[in-house]
């Protein structure tokens, strides 16, 4: 019989790509993790495509997607995915809920369906070069009053800004919620913003406008020391690397001694274009990547981030990366995470612009904020949920 061939479409940073290469490889491979009769080919897109480009677009052409989860809402809208709950014995979705880290599982689950399963968990972390800075702060006036040589910086670049704003606003209000009408409650987008424009404005011209990515490879090539939140990319920390010094991640920080540190989730889930979705043997790639073998063996050792709450867990995982996923677990348990109404992905690079010139202009924080909820309003559709 012929061997089918699916395509796939993940992003094109290593974390992203080689451990879904590793699957596939795996699944030609004799052994659990065996998908017999058909393999999957994957491609991938930047990091501007993974957080911008419409999934439905994906899905198209696709029959896995690599996808982040505020895209749901416009996916669902185009009905482009299939549910899952369709697919899959509820028995099977309960255990790698109950087998995931943190929201990884849950963040995928909208408007009573589960497009997606988990397959990378990630969340805004600190991250510092421990040879340029020994340790951390452990809250945001901490961080700021660090020594002005000690070079930071956090993402602004695309989306980033927004997301930055959040992040320290979960931290100030760790029971952070958006409602119908407002994205972030006044007092609390007061904070955030003062404590954001104090970081932009100690930040060095060369250091704005870069998003997680550029900021870690100068962060290992450049001399930043430090950045309090940025995305958690555990390919920068592998301890048997050699050449370029590592990074090393830590929880992000608090807003007050003993808090909960401050950050929005992040990872990737794995969805099945609905188009394909009546193809058994699609299924059983999406089996091996949830597989725990794939999730504590396959995935780390190729630089993935794991969703399994064991592999983040496993004392031989955390000694290659430097403690990359102990050190970040409280954060990762923690972290906010984002509306997935069809018009979100809007609001964060509109959003984005606004926060980042209002901050640069001094803009009074009550304006900056009532605008902020304009845009969140404009492109909520009436009625949805987050």
């Amino acid at each position: 019989m012929a061997l089918k061939e699916f395509r796939g479409m993940t992003w094109s940073h290593p974390r992203g790509l080689a451990p879904m290469r590793a699957l596939a490889e795996q699944a030609a491979l004799p052994g659990p993790l065996s998908v017999p009769g058909s393999r999957v080919r994957w491609d991938a897109q930047d990091l501007a495509g993974f957080e911008s480009r419409p999934i439905d677009a994906l899905a198209a052409c696709y029959d896995l997607v690599v996808l982040d989860h505020p895209g749901l809402g416009r996916a669902r809208a185009a009905r482009a995915l299939a549910p899952l709950e369709e697919l899959f014995p509820a028995a099977e979705l309960a255990a790698w809920e109950a087998a995931s880290v943190g929201a990884a599982y849950e963040s995928y689950r909208y408007e009573g369906h589960q497009w997606a399963l988990p397959v990378d968990a990630a969340a805004q972390v600190s991250a510092h070069r421990p040879d340029l800075l020994a340790d951390v702060p452990a809250t945001w006036e901490e961080v700021l009053a660090l020594p002005a040589e000690v070079k930071m910086c956090v993402p602004t670049a695309g989306p980033h800004t927004l997301l930055t704003f959040l992040g320290i606003a979960a931290a100030v209000d760790p029971a952070l919620e958006a409602t119908a009408t407002q994205l972030v409650p006044q007092a609390v987008g007061r904070e955030a913003l003062d404590l954001l424009g104090r970081l932009i404005r100690r930040t060095p011209p060369d250091l704005l406008d870069l998003d997680p990515i550029e900021i870690l490879d100068r962060m290992q090539t450049g001399g930043i020391a430090y950045s309090p939140l940025v995305f958690g990319y555990v390919t920068y920390s592998d301890a048997t690397a050699g050449g370029l010094p590592p990074v090393c991640f830590r929880d992000a920080p608090a807003h007050r001694p003993g808090g909960t540190p401050g950050s929005v989730l992040g990872g990737t889930g794995l969805a099945l274009a609905a188009r394909s979705a009546d193809d058994e043997r699609l299924l059983e790639h999406v089996r091996q990547a949830m597989h725990g073998q794939a999730q504590r063996t396959v995935i780390p050792a190729a630089g993935g981030q794991p969703s399994a709450t064991a592999a983040w867990e496993d004392p031989a995982v955390n000694a290659r990366w430097l403690d990359f996923y102990a050190a970040t677990r409280r954060t990762q348990d923690a972290a906010w995470r984002r509306p997935r109404f069809d018009g979100w992905i809007a609001v964060q690079s509109g959003g984005s612009r606004l926060i980042y010139e209002g901050l640069r202009r001094k803009r009074d924080p009550k304006d900056l904020l009532d605008e902020l909820d304009v845009c969140y309003r404009w492109h909520r559709p009436t009625g949805a949920s987050n």
